[in-house]
């Protein structure tokens, strides 16, 4: 197909010609209705009605199929003369002289059934292809033109500066990146990660461009500015997306600039040997141009693209970016998957695993006395306790202590909530309760302990037996922090290789000397070098510019079982890619056969071109319809 060399008119559009234009506004041959071929069909049809006089009847067929061949086929042979003078030899070429060639043999109908269904299959390529570029357009409706600030001035977007206070009304986008200041809602994070369910904001809460706000009122500062914020930092990676091809892709492009020129000229030699040995040249021309059309490649040079092109549409709507069809082949098929354990495989924060109490004290009143103590304190631990109990009442004269807690007043009782240091300097006996990171004593009394745990990211469980599942060898955990914590979330997973307390250039070396392909999972600004390094690199979340960047795919969303979901989808389009190969060669062998050795009709090379190019392209439009594991 020709590409167009006109660019987007869109503004916000970085793509630099309408192919790989993802903003989803005047596709190609996309709107008008194709009156022209359905006259042409008309003409065709009648053609071969058996209705004519026999004197008029070869001049009314060459007519009709004529000016069939003129409707259908003008943009083909425009297209082929612009490829000539290019010394671009390509499928309109083929086509082209197919339909000359079956004009000059008497062959009407069939040389305008070339053409047609040629155009057919074209119409038909680029409906899947536009359907796939809808699912990725749809991300150009996430990025807001304008963002209202403070004052209540309306400015554009990419004119607001970092630092600016904005106001996000109820029921708006949200249009850069942002930290809550005032206010409460809850987002609709959908467009933007592919989660279903809403994202609660309150003060300090971190927003991202493209989210879309509740019923609540939200005054925040801005952190990003336009070119930076996350909705256009999506918008720019799946623009630079299009651009790159995977291998196969390549092979494919590689080898129809060879094999046109060749089979042009195989089809020459089929003619020149065949009319001097073996017959005249009314037995020979047909069986060339048969062998002519059948050979054409364009089931194999549209149809490939497009199955990748699907792909990384359909893993755009569940929330996940693919720069490019190379790493999607290398999702597919990497035997070791090494993971990032901080913010990767856990949230980043920790949650109350058990409370253990004494003298028939109620495990949730220990808890809420607890979160009492902590009510002022940000201390990790301290959040935890808060975050489990749900709520907290305000205590007095709290003072937190250097060595490790909190002591305050409520309800008439002195509360201590600390370390085990803290508790001995205030004279409190622990002899009864377990080792634990904190203790509450009430009244100089101990009466509750705390034991943590690192929480899990949502979709952590059973990942690595999904993978494992999937034809992946070898899952590792990779982790600056100390062995202990790593093996804890590796014995909660089920992963039998860890390695702790590694710098980032023990994670690079690590990853390079992994055999059989390897994807790497991270998400921190230490784990870019690695990102870029691995064969495929995923990132999580759209936090950290640097691992957005380095890294080869991005999910957006919170849940991590979307890699799985993705590898899923990969393997789905390598094998689609892989059908439409075997298949197209296989029918085209066997009519190039047919053609040499048989008596195979014209009807026979159009189905090995057209057919097999409109059954190659449903094969692999059918990534577009995908809704398992949505």
């Amino acid at each position: 197909m020709a590409v167009s060399d006109n660019k987007c008119t869109d503004t916000h559009c970085h793509a630099q010609d309408e192919s790989a234009c993802c903003c989803g506004k005047e596709q190609r041959r996309g709107g008008k209705f194709p009156w022209d071929l359905l006259v042409a069909a008309a003409f065709t049809l009648t053609s071969l009605l058996p209705v004519y006089p026999d004197s008029l009847e070869p001049w009314l067929k060459l007519g009709l199929c004529a000016a069939a061949v003129l409707l259908a086929g003008t943009p083909v042979f425009i297209s082929a003369g612009k490829a000539l003078w290019a010394r671009h030899f390509d499928e309109n070429i083929l086509m082209g002289l197919a339909a000359v060639a079956a004009f000059a043999i008497g062959d009407f109908a069939e040389g305008a059934a070339v053409v047609l269904f040629f155009r057919l299959g074209e119409m038909l390529e680029t409906a899947a292809e536009n359907k796939s570029r809808r699912s990725i357009a749809a991300l150009a409706e996430i990025r807001p033109d304008t963002a209202v600030l403070e004052s209540g001035e309306a400015l554009p977007a990419r004119d607001v500066p970092v630092g600016s206070i904005i106001i996000i009304a109820p029921h708006t986008r949200v249009p850069l990146d942002c930290i809550v200041l005032e206010g409460s809602s809850s987002l609709d994070c959908s467009a933007l990660t592919g989660e279903s369910l809403p994202r609660d904001a309150a003060t300090g809460t971190q927003l991202l461009s493209g989210m879309v706000n509740g019923a609540g009122l939200l005054k925040a500062r801005t952190t990003a500015a336009f070119g930076d914020s996350a909705a256009s930092r999506i918008l720019k990676m799946v623009e630079d997306a299009q651009a790159r091809k995977s291998r196969t892709q390549k092979l494919i492009a590689r080898f129809a600039r060879v094999y046109t020129p060749a089979v042009m000229l195989g089809a020459a030699l089929l003619f020149a040997v065949g009319s001097l040995f073996f017959g005249g040249w009314r037995l020979w021309l047909p069986k060339a141009l048969a062998f002519l059309v059948s050979s054409c490649p364009c089931a194999l040079v549209l149809s490939v693209p497009l199955a990748y092109f699907a792909g990384m549409g359909a893993a755009a709507k569940r929330g996940i970016i693919i720069k490019g069809g190379t790493f999607l082949d290398s999702l597919a098929k990497a035997e070791s998957f090494a993971f990032d354990k901080t913010g990767t495989l856990t949230s980043g924060r920790l949650e109350l695993k058990k409370t253990l109490t004494l003298d028939g004290l109620d495990e949730q009143r220990a808890l809420e006395l607890a979160a009492v103590c902590e009510h002022y304190s940000e201390h990790p631990l301290a959040l935890a306790i808060k975050y489990a109990c749900g709520g907290t009442q305000a205590p007095e004269n709290a003072r937190e202590l250097t060595s490790g807690g909190t002591v305050c007043d409520f309800g008439g009782r002195r509360l201590i909530c600390g370390n085990k240091r803290l508790l001995a300097q205030c004279g409190v006996e622990l002899d009864s309760l377990p080792d634990a990171p904190v203790y509450l004593a009430v009244d100089g009394k101990a009466v509750a302990a705390f034991l943590f745990e690192q929480s899990l990211r949502k979709g952590a469980m059973g990942l690595p037996q999904r993978l494992r599942g999937m034809g992946v060898k070898r899952v590792a955990l990779l982790t600056g922090d100390a062995k202990a914590q790593a093996d804890e979330i590796a014995q909660r997973l089920g992963i039998d290789e860890i390695h702790a307390g590694l710098l980032p250039q023990d994670k690079l070396s690590l990853v390079e000397k992994m055999d059989g392909g390897t994807v790497f999972v991270g998400d921190g600004v230490n784990d870019a070098p690695v990102l870029a390094a691995a064969d495929a690199g995923v990132a999580l979340g759209l936090g950290s510019q640097a691992a957005c960047e380095s890294a080869d795919i991005i999910i957006a969303g919170e849940d991590i079982s979307a890699l799985a979901e993705c590898r899923r989808l990969c393997r789905r389009v390598r094998g689609i890619v892989t059908e439409n190969i075997v298949f197209s060669l296989a029918v085209k062998a066997a009519v190039l056969l047919w053609a040499v050795f048989g008596d195979a009709p014209i009807a026979a090379a159009v189905f090995a071109d057209v057919g097999v190019l409109a059954l190659t392209v449903l094969n692999a439009g059918r990534l577009l319809h995908s809704r398992r594991g949505k």
